[in-house]
């Protein structure tokens, strides 16, 4: 579709919007600076930015399962809000060992973990606000990042509950897209091994939604590339 032009896709599994933001300026501070940016976003990630209690748990299951858990010296980014404030994102390292911990004895009793789930549903849903002001601001940090270094950036939702977020970028004038994929529509996922993930066809449309877009929207000419 762009001959004159290097696309790369960095996706990477498990990522929200904080690690996004690190992976571009760690790329741009290299000298590798792209011309154009796609941020793909989906409300899921409002759980990954913040490290939410229910992405943690979740997280610290598939690195145990992956038996890398010796890997003590883990850090991992995430966003936070400044004290007394609701506008001033920060960006915080955890450390594995400092990450919420289960309930005592969880593994051991089916009323404890019962509990441990129902604290962390109670949790989550308590702060659901706070995870997406936190989306929010990093979407934000992200386009005045690209902006400051002269990088066409486009945010596109990947779910129809991404919408709130792409209004509220859009209407600071900065260009959004929608994808009309629907993942849990039979065709376009990797069922029965793993039906929430698209499959090739399903990328296949993303592909082409994204260069309909970039080209009506002029963010890339098609006599140069990069």
């Amino acid at each position: 579709m762009l001959p004159n032009y290097h696309v790369q896709n960095k996706g990477v599994p498990g990522y929200g919007l904080v690690q996004m933001y690190l992976a571009l300026k760690s790329e741009v501070e290299k000298g590798n600076k792209p011309k154009l940016a796609v941020f793909n976003y989906a409300s899921f990630q409002d759980e990954r930015t913040p490290l939410s209690r229910h992405w943690i748990e979740n997280f610290r299951y598939a690195v145990v399962q992956s038996g890398s858990a010796t890997n003590a010296g883990m850090v991992y980014p995430y966003g936070t809000i400044k004290e007394g404030t609701t506008d001033s994102l920060i960006i915080g390292y955890c450390h594995w060992n400092d990450w919420s911990k289960d309930f005592l004895f969880r593994d051991k009793s089916a009323f404890i973990n019962l509990c441990n789930t129902s604290y962390t549903t109670w949790h989550d849903h308590k702060n659901e606000a706070l995870f997406r002001t936190i989306s929010e601001l990093t979407a934000f940090k992200i386009i005045a990042y690209c902006k400051q270094n002269g990088i066409a950036v486009v945010f596109a939702g990947m779910t129809n509950d991404t919408k709130f977020l792409l209004d509220k970028i859009a209407s600071k004038g900065n260009h959004t897209l929608l994808f009309m994929v629907d993942v849990m529509e039979p065709g376009f996922n990797c069922a029965p091994l793993d039906p929430g993930h698209p499959n090739a066809r399903a990328h296949r449309e993303y592909a082409r939604e994204v260069y309909a877009y970039i080209t009506s929207a002029k963010l890339i000419t098609m006599d140069s590339g990069q």
